[in-house]
């Protein structure tokens, strides 16, 4: 073992001499000895040592004790106890300052040596692992997607500052309470299973796609999770939740434009019925104000639009749009789906030198109608 650097904290003389000359045959460096706790911080200060050996009962106005809770609010310094007195009261108080050991005099040399060991050891795992979670709640402050910790009963212990913002929750929402429950609970494998062996699927089955809940609303999203063990039992879990909401409601839209392109093939095909079948599909999924499908004249290059709102139902007269250059007619030139939050609404007219029909929407989603592999239409949500 490398030569230790130790403050001995001992008021009684003879015994103080005894300590240092076995810390000394052992090939430890005694960088000082003083007999006050009051002198401890000024001591650990100048000598900068790697283990405190503390009596408990000292000369002047701060014990041992005090001592030891003053050194822990400046330093990272290892404190093994020494004392005379083996009763109850004073072991209380000394564990509440979470000493590495605590040796009762008269100890021999051998159990001095283990408890310096020992000591030594737990100080610099604890670092360790300490500079290990720093590094790990660093990186998970960084990572724009949610991370969380919570115990076995799924409450949250740790939600990074992504998760904070997504879920537009205030920082002391953990300590008010919060647990997984209240997102998954629309999940059918959650409700149909224990906590515990729901995140037993989840580890066998990575990258899992569910939707979370978030003030009545959900968003799409994968999950990766590890389970926290602790003494051989499941004692929580620690995963990330990646937001995959754009990317399906893409996949869900074009699967809705297939729908609808087989309805506009059927005779006299109903704009109306069009319009309720995209709603019924999208109503739970997507925040909208108005939908609406268009008719397209390839000759006559006119869009004719039947518009559906939140409030008001189905618009009484249809409107008629010719030669237009707006997002509709930007999804008949390209053939493809689009969704766009209002930032990138505004990038692509831009670029496009697209114009606005309106208030530009907060948020814009369109696919193309086709029959027989022509454009007849659009749909679109806003």
């Amino acid at each position: 073992m490398n030569k230790i650097k130790i403050l001995v904290v001992e008021d009684e003389a003879i015994i103080a001499l005894t300590i240092i000359d076995a810390l000394e045959s052992m090939g430890h460096q005694v960088c000082q000895h003083i007999n006050k706790g009051e002198e401890v911080l000024e001591a650990v200060e100048k000598h900068k040592p790697d283990l405190v050996l503390m009596d408990i009962m000292l000369q002047g106005k701060m014990n041992g004790i005090q001592a030891s809770e003053k050194l822990k609010e400046f330093y990272n310094i290892p404190v093994i106890f020494l004392t005379a007195y083996s009763n109850e009261e004073i072991f209380l108080k000394a564990k509440i300052t979470e000493p590495y050991a605590y040796l009762i005099k008269p100890f021999k040399e051998r159990e001095l040596q283990i408890a310096i060991e020992i000591a030594i050891f737990k100080n610099e795992t604890e670092r360790k692992i300490k500079e290990s979670e720093e590094k790990y709640r660093n990186l998970a402050e960084s990572i724009p997607q949610i991370v969380f910790e919570s115990d076995e009963n799924g409450n949250v212990t740790y939600l990074n500052e992504a998760g904070h913002e997504i879920f537009e929750y205030s920082t002391n929402k953990i300590e008010e309470g919060i647990n997984i429950a209240s997102w998954f609970e629309q999940d059918h494998i959650f409700s149909s299973n224990s906590f515990e062996d729901f995140i037993i699927f989840l580890r066998y089955n990575q990258g899992y796609s569910t939707k979370i809940k978030h003030n009545e609303k959900y968003f799409f999203c994968k999950l990766y999770v590890n389970t926290i063990i602790k003494n051989s039992k499941f004692a929580g879990v620690r995963g990330i939740i990646i937001d995959n909401t754009k990317e399906r409601k893409i996949s869900l839209i074009n699967s809705l434009s297939d729908t609808i392109s087989k309805m506009a093939l059927q005779p006299n095909p109903s704009k109306k019925e069009i319009v309720k079948t995209a709603f019924l599909t999208l109503k739970y999924i997507f925040d909208y104000d108005e939908l609406y499908a268009s008719e397209y004249n390839d000759k006559t290059k006119e869009l004719k639009f039947i518009y559906y709102s939140k409030e008001g139902g189905f618009l009484k007269e249809e409107i008629i749009r010719k030669n237009g250059n707006g997002l509709s007619e930007y999804i008949i030139k390209s053939n493809s789906g689009i969704v766009l939050n209002e930032e990138e609404n505004r990038i692509l007219h831009d670029k496009e030198n697209l114009e606005f029909y309106g208030e530009p929407a907060k948020s814009w989603m369109g696919v193309p109608i086709c029959d027989l592999s022509k454009i007849c239409g659009i749909l679109a949500i806003q």
